[in-house]
């Protein structure tokens, strides 16, 4: 039942990066927010547990990673259509 499910047994599985949507060159398809979120949350959960209060950390965490990870990726933006 699981297999049938997840679809295991299916053996055209393809994947979701195809030729059309391949990034071109040597441009990396990443985004800056996702990492500032990832990292600012580490940081915050650290903080966080260091004053005993580890949901304000979370929360600063993601708010630190949105301002910077957007930055970063307005910035990015900018820089390659130059």
């Amino acid at each position: 039942m699981i297999r049938q499910v997840l679809n295991l047994d299916n053996k055209e599985f393809r994947s979701s990066m195809t030729e059309n949507n391949k990034p071109e060159g040597n441009e990396s398809p990443r985004s800056f927010l996702a990492i500032g979120i990832a990292v600012s949350v580490g940081v915050g959960i650290a903080l966080g547990a260091a004053l005993d209060n580890i949901a304000v950390g979370i929360a600063v965490g993601i708010g630190v990673g949105v301002v910077f990870g957007a930055a970063l990726d307005a910035r990015r933006r900018n820089s390659s259509n130059r």
